[in-house]
Formats: C-alpha cells, sequence, structure tokens
C-alpha cells in the first residue's frame, strides 16, 4: 500500500531531474531520488520482516566514493511508462537514463527468465536475458567503459530480485563474463568493509541425510569438507546440526563466517522462510536472533553463506527474504542461491570462491571467478548450475 506513494514521489524527482538544464539542480533531484530509492528499499524490508528495528544497522553506512572507486551502483526503478537506471558512480556522481519500458513489460521478461533459466535441458533462456541486457545494461555501457568500473552492485526492483544479474546477456556473452556483481537491498543498508583473511573463525553446518521430508544432500558432506580444508572451522553436520546446539556456538565464538549446506526455502511469507537442521526447521525469526547476535558486536559477522537454499519461483517478495537476511542478521555479506543446485558443481563453485576470497580477491571478484569457473566447464556451462549464487550486501 505504500509503495505507489514512493515510487509516484521518485516519478516526479526523475521527471524534474530530466528536464532540468542546471547541472546543480540536476544532481540535487537525482540525489533526493537516491535518498527515496534508498528509504523505500528500507521500508521494503520492515515490511517484509514486520521489524520496525530491521535496518538499526544504517548507522555504519559510508559514502560510495570512500568505499570503492571501481563499482557502480544501479538502481533499475521500474516505474509504469518507463524503466529509469540511476546510476551512483565511484566518484560521487549520479546519473539518469531512461528507457521507455514500463514496469510491467519488465517483469514479465524477469518472471520468464527465472523459469527457463532452471531447465538445464534448454536454452530459451537466452532471448530473455539478452532482452533484459538490452533493456537495463546496453544504455550504460559508454558510461562504464569510460569509467574503468570492475564490479556491478544492483539495488533490484520488483520481480528483478529474483532473477541473477549474471545471466544478462549481450549476445555473445554473459554479463558475468564482463564484471563482478553483487545484489544489496540498498547500499545505506550495508556496512562497506573487506574480509579480514588473518586466522577467520568459520562455522559449517549441513544436513547431508534425508530428513523433515526432505531428499537426502549427498554432496554436502563433500562441499563442507572442503571448505574446512580451506578455512578451518567448528563442523556440525547432520545429527550434529542441532537448533540449540548453534545457538550456543554463536552465543560462545566469534565467528567470522557461518556457512550452512541444507534445504532452505525464502517464501513471500516470513512464516515459510526457514532452513532445515537436524531437529526441525530454523525459522527466519529464529535464525536472524542467533546470527544477528553479531550485529551488537565490534565485528559483525563477515560472511553468511547459505547453500542449496531456494526462493519460490513466480514469488516477487521472497528475494526480500534471502536479500534481507544481509540486514537482518547482521552480516556485511551474504552468499545465497535462487535456486538449489544440488550438484558437484555446487561444491566446486563454493570450493573456488573460498579459495580465491582468502587468496585475497574481493568477495565479488571471487564469485565471479568460481562462476567463470563452472562457465568454463562443458558440464556446467548452462546458467542453471552457475547463476543461482549471489552476492548480497558488501562485495568489498
Amino acid at each position: 500500500s505504500v509503495a505507489p506513494v514512493y515510487r509516484a514521489l521518485l516519478d516526479l524527482l526523475l521527471l524534474e531531474a530530466a528536464e532540468s538544464a542546471d547541472p546543480a539542480r540536476v544532481q540535487a533531484h537525482l540525489g533526493q531520488a537516491r535518498s527515496v530509492m534508498e528509504n523505500f528499499k528500507a521500508a521494503e524490508l520492515r515490511d517484509f520482516f514486520r521489524d520496525d528495528c530491521v535496518d538499526a544497522q544504517r548507522a555504519r553506512t559510508r559514502q560510495l566514493e570512500t568505499v570503492s572507486r571501481r563499482a557502480t551502483i544501479i538502481y533499475p526503478i521500474l516505474l509504469s511508462e518507463r524503466t529509469a537506471l540511476l546510476v551512483s558512480a565511484a566518484d560521487g556522481s549520479l546519473e539518469l537514463v531512461s528507457v521507455p519500458v514500463g514496469r510491467e513489460a519488465v517483469e514479465t521478461e524477469a518472471r520468464a527468465l527465472r523459469a527457463q533459466l532452471e531447465r538445464q535441458a534448454t536454452r530459451r533462456y537466452l532471448a530473455h536475458a539478452q532482452r533484459l541486457y538490452d533493456w537495463l545494461i546496453r544504455p550504460l555501457e559508454p558510461k562504464l567503459d569510460a569509467s574503468g568500473t570492475d564490479t556491478l552492485v544492483f539495488v533490484p526492483d520488483g520481480a528483478l530480485l529474483m532473477i541473477p544479474m549474471a545471466s544478462l546477456h549481450d549476445g555473445e556473452r554473459f554479463l558475468v563474463e564482463k564484471f563482478a556483481l553483487a545484489t544489496t537491498p540498498g547500499f545505506d543498508l550495508v556496512d562497506p568493509a573487506p574480509v579480514d583473511r588473518e586466522a577467520p573463525q568459520a562455522l559449517l553446518a549441513g544436513i547431508s541425510k534425508s530428513v523433515g521430508g526432505e531428499a537426502p544432500l549427498p554432496n554436502v558432506v563433500e562441499e563442507l569438507r572442503v571448505v574446512d580444508a580451506l578455512l578451518g572451522a567448528e563442523v556440525m553436520l547432520n545429527e550434529a546440526f542441532l537448533r540449540a546446539d548453534l545457538r550456543e556456538a554463536l552465543e560462545d565464538r566469534n565467528f567470522s563466517i557461518i556457512h550452512i549446506a541444507t534445504h532452505a526455502q525464502f517464501s513471500a511469507d516470513p512464516n515459510d522462510t526457514f532452513l532445515l537442521a537436524w531437529d526441525g526447521r530454523l525459522g527466519l525469526d529464529e535464525l536472524s536472533e542467533d546470527v544477528g547476535l553479531f550485529r551488537f558486536r565490534d565485528e559483525p559477522l563477515e560472511l553468511l553463506t547459505l547453500s542449496a537454499c531456494e526462493t519460490a519461483r513466480g514469488d516477487d517478495r521472497a528475494g526480500l527474504g534471502l536479500s534481507g537476511m544481509a540486514v537482518k542478521a547482521g552480516a556485511r555479506s551474504v552468499l545465497g542461491s535462487l535456486w538449489s543446485v544440488n550438484d558437484p558443481a555446487a561444491t566446486a563453485l563454493v570450493e573456488a570462491f573460498y579459495t580465491r576470497l582468502m587468496a585475497g580477491d574481493s568477495r565479488a571478484q571471487a564469485l565471479r571467478a568460481a562462476q567463470l569457473g563452472l562457465l568454463a566447464d562443458f558440464r556446467y556451462r548452462h546458467p542453471a548450475y552457475w547463476a543461482p549464487f549471489l552476492l548480497i550486501g558488501t562485495w568489498l
């Protein structure tokens, strides 16, 4: 009910900016529009989580130009008659590009792309991936090329929450082949800082056996073994992964990385959003309370990885649960998947991601390298294997 008010105000501010001949006034209007968009994203999360304090972490925020000189933030704002691409460059400038394609058309394409991406036996996703690229990326190419950008950070709107931007295609290459990518529920909602790689404290938890009526996830054993070998970690597998024990471990130790590999579902209803522990479902509120202990410590959780999770297809608001976990749990970033990849591909991606992260790559560059590794393997070149993995929150 509140969204139309935000969109109407955004429409007015963007029209004012487009019609003004004074560069200073243009920047002022665009700055206002960016602030309104950030407030809109914070309101969405408060509404989804039913928590008026979910965005309390905003006190930590900093301006982009003090954080990263090679990242560009893109706000695709879906309006009834057009799509406004508000671009926040690393030098602090704002630019507006309007595309004459309305919200309904963009969201129809986004939903169609999501449906086709999960089908490993077809390339029908390409038409949708190219159309969305033409609308959301191609108009920005000259600016991106000139700026030396190496990382794109999206603040997605509407159904764009449910698609991996990495899968957009220019006719020759996927977007991930050009840039490292990250998603955030709002730039003002993240705590930008690089990973502290000195002796990371890691907790690994997972379920490989059938429990709660869910199918077994046999690759989880290998996935946790690989991550443990790279990080050295406390491991809670199968019968050892109990909700009370997880809470006790999080209360007792200041982990910097938490990796959970189990069935997980994100839905438009927070009550239907959960991770599966050995002794039952770990609800969103319970998980965010446990992991959220870190938001009150001097050093927040660097990375929360949710492997084998999935968001409900055709459910636009389900993406808020996954994208909001970084904010709700007080983590600097979340690595999650839009759909479950129960396959050696997921283990290979996770291994490559942590290897590159510990070697010094940024979170976004580490994920890009891992995805390109799968893309180069003929067995896993279809985006169904590598595209669902999203980096949410801090990309440094």
